[in-house]
């Protein structure tokens, strides 16, 4: 009776130990919402604004690329909507791109130096525009200061309760700047919508008997230059929506 007692109150303080180290290890947060609320149907597919706003709760982590994941009621495509080509947009600036590939924007907000004595915040101007076959370009503009840059994210398959996620690669010169420097993400906002006639870079086609379509964001994390506390965290969250 005493060894089970003792293997007992072992096991009990393992798991407490696990549950204390899970609390402690940082997440993220994210709210999402669709403009109209009131969704299509499969026959008819209604148009979708997106608000996405995503919290880190560890800045001093340098994120090197996002996943965003979509609800299977909600589909992109890019399909019949005007692009800017990827190498215009990186080498002449937004001014470049025709109006029409604009999908959206936002604001993105970091700490640059994050292993040095001094960091600082850092807040980027996002603008989001189509590049290419279900590409979005995310150009960042650092406000106040000389970094321009290109996030590139890719829609792609997923599955599950999931229809699609728009895979963002983070580039080096948002992650570390000057060489050595590294900057740690804080969050970003931003708003994707494009309606051009029957086209539309989202539309709806149902609402789940929740009445909340599903999201999840998971960040990914590099060294800067001592290794991530995970090397990805996520956060789930929902859009309500309406028949």
């Amino acid at each position: 009776m005493r060894k089970f007692l003792i293997a007992a109150v072992a096991a009990l303080t393992a798991l407490a130990v696990v549950a204390v180290a899970q609390a402690q290890t940082p997440g993220a947060e994210i709210t999402v919402s669709i403009s109209p609320s009131k969704v299509g149907t499969k026959k008819k597919p209604k148009p979708e604004k997106l608000t996405l706003e995503l919290k880190n709760e560890d800045s001093s982590q340098t994120a090197d690329g996002l996943e965003i994941f979509v609800a299977k009621n909600i589909k992109a495509s890019t399909k019949g909507l005007k692009s800017c080509s990827k190498a215009r947009l990186e080498g002449e600036g937004k001014s470049a791109c025709p109006a029409a590939s604009k999908v959206g924007s936002g604001t993105a907000d970091a700490i640059a130096g994050v292993n040095t004595g001094a960091p600082a915040a850092l807040k980027f101007n996002v603008t989001a525009f189509i590049i290419g076959k279900n590409k979005i370009g995310f150009y960042l503009e650092q406000q106040g200061g000389e970094i321009r840059v290109l996030a590139e994210g890719t829609f792609k398959r997923a599955s599950g309760q999931y229809g699609s996620v728009l895979d963002v690669d983070i580039p080096q010169l948002a992650r570390e700047f000057p060489p050595g420097t590294f900057n740690g993400l804080v969050g970003l906002k931003t708003t994707l919508y494009k309606k051009v006639g029957k086209r539309s870079l989202l539309v709806s086609n149902g609402c789940p008997s929740t009445r909340t379509l599903p999201f999840k964001v998971v960040i990914h994390f590099m060294n800067n230059p001592t290794p991530p506390k995970a090397a990805e965290v996520e956060a789930t969250g929902g859009a309500n929506c309406r028949k």
